[in-house]
C-alpha cells in the first residue's frame, strides 16, 4: 500500500511539474527509449573504476539514478558536474548514484573522473551493452529507478528544467 502511494506521489508531481512548466516545454517523448516510466529496469553487472564488479539489483530497496554518458560529449560532461552536487545533496539519504561511462576506455574515464575531483561510482560499459538495454540514442541518458526496480523516471540530454523534475522525482521518493 505505501509503494502504491508513493507512486501516485511520483505520478501526481511529474504531471504537476509538467503543467506549471513554461509553454514551450515538453517533457522528453522519444522513440529511442526502450525502456518507459513504470517499466522493470533491466538489470545489469558492472566493473567499476575501483575494479569492482556491481549489478543494479544490488540497489535494491534505494533509490537508484543511473546515467549513460561521454567524457567527449560536452552534455555529458556538463551534466556530471550537476550529479557531483546532486550526489552530495542525496547522500544521507536512500539514493545512490551510478554513472556509466558508455563506450570508452578505463583510462580515459578515470583520468577525466580523477581531475575533476568526482566522488560518485563511476561503472564502465565499454562494448554499450548495458546501454543497449535502456536506450538507442543520445548521451547523457538517465533513469531514476525506484526502491522496488521499476523506472520511476527518465530523461535524454542536459536540458536543466528535466534535472530539475527529476531531482524532484528522487526527493519524493527517498522520503519515506
Amino acid at each position: 500500500m505505501r509503494y502504491l502511494v508513493k507512486i501516485f506521489a511520483v505520478l501526481f508531481a511529474v504531471i504537476f511539474v509538467s503543467c506549471q512548466a513554461e509553454y514551450d516545454y515538453k517533457p522528453m517523448q522519444d522513440k529511442t527509449s526502450l525502456v518507459q516510466v513504470g517499466d522493470a529496469a533491466p538489470d545489469f553487472t558492472v566493473n567499476l573504476l575501483s575494479g569492482q564488479s556491481v549489478s543494479l539489483s544490488k540497489y535494491r530497496d534505494r533509490v537508484v539514478m543511473v546515467v549513460f554518458f561521454t567524457t567527449t560529449d560536452v552534455d555529458s560532461r556538463k551534466y556530471l558536474s550537476f550529479l557531483d552536487a546532486l550526489n552530495r545533496q542525496f547522500a544521507d539519504n536512500n539514493f545512490s548514484l551510478l554513472a556509466v561511462a558508455v563506450g570508452e576506455d578505463k583510462t580515459a574515464v578515470k583520468a577525466f573522473i580523477e581531475e575533476k575531483g568526482y566522488k560518485f561510482d563511476v561503472a564502465l560499459d565499454i562494448h554499450m551493452g548495458i546501454y543497449s538495454l535502456y536506450a538507442t540514442d543520445y548521451l547523457p541518458r538517465t533513469f531514476i529507478v525506484d526502491p522496488l526496480g521499476r523506472i520511476a523516471a527518465l530523461s535524454a540530454g542536459c536540458d536543466s528544467k528535466e534535472f530539475d523534475m527529476l531531482v524532484d522525482v528522487i526527493r519524493l521518493l527517498v522520503v519515506q
